[in-house]
């Protein structure tokens, strides 16, 4: 079976786990899929399967103290995680810090689909940390002094 009738038959399983209509790749045999405010994309690249979640963090700017301070406490979880889960973080070619998973495109289904809430969760927890560990840059962060 070709790697993309694999990837297509995956996402297949997926979509009826979640009782969904079947998923549509893009133009570039991509699956872009949202859980929960969590952005997940589905490609094969050299005969892996990888699943790539955005973070939200965009480093092409560099980050402020709040941010940096953020971040490490995301890393600091990663290297936790890194043991029991295959999700490892990395900076993608837009410079957005994202968590990716690869695995064997010969993947059983309900293995893909354990893996795909794996991810989910694990971005959830990254992005409440994220959020947790920055001030937000806007009027709703005011202190009074007496």
């Amino acid at each position: 079976m070709k790697l993309e009738a694999k990837l297509t038959a995956l996402l297949l399983a997926l979509s009826e786990d979640l009782n969904q209509e079947a998923f549509v790749a893009d133009s570039d045999g991509r699956y872009s899929l949202s859980f929960d405010d969590v952005s997940v994309e589905f490609y094969l690249s050299h005969d892996w399967l990888i699943i790539e979640s955005d973070l939200n963090c965009d480093l092409s700017q560099g980050l402020n103290y709040q941010q940096e301070n953020a971040l490490e406490k995301v890393m600091q979880q990663a290297l936790v995680n890194v043991r029991s889960h295959a999700s490892v973080l990395a900076i993608n070619e837009m410079k957005r810090l994202t968590l990716v998973q690869r695995a064997s495109a010969d993947v059983l289904p309900a293995t893909f689909i354990t893996m795909v809430n794996h991810q989910v969760d694990i971005a959830e927890r990254y992005q409440a940390l994220m959020q947790q560990h920055t001030l937000a840059s806007s009027g709703h962060n005011r202190v009074w002094l007496p």
